[in-house]
């Protein structure tokens, strides 16, 4: 059980990473991976979020607080 627990925190930290008032999106997903979208994840510090990377850019993000904090994106 601890080993799929730790694959998927995995991916999730290549997804979304959260510190404090910080999000960064896609933070460690490869190169070569051009197509990627997530739904909904909670970053640390309180911040549900979602986003969509297309041709290896990202194109939507939409964050939800769920405290009252300042962010830097």
């Amino acid at each position: 059980m601890e080993a799929n627990n730790a694959v998927s925190a995995g991916i999730g930290d290549m997804l979304v990473q959260g510190w404090r008032d910080r999000v960064r999106v896609f933070p460690a997903v490869p190169e070569h991976w051009r197509e990627a979208a997530f739904f909904d994840l909670v970053a640390e510090g309180g911040w549900k979020v979602s986003a969509v990377r297309r041709l290896g850019r990202v194109v939507w993000v939409r964050v939800v607080a769920t405290v009252a904090r300042r962010l830097v994106l």
